[in-house]
């Protein structure tokens, strides 16, 4: 089961390969990255 935190920031970065969400690097954590937005957060 995936797990669900509050999204505070995001930096994609393809040239360099750097995948960061929260400030934490995610670019060994899988190959998809799904954002969902419900009522301003």
């Amino acid at each position: 089961m995936a797990k669900y935190e509050k999204f505070k920031s995001i930096h994609i970065d393809i040239e360099k390969g750097i995948y960061e969400v929260n400030g934490r690097d995610i670019s060994e954590s899988g190959c998809a990255l799904s954002l969902k937005y419900e009522n301003g957060n």
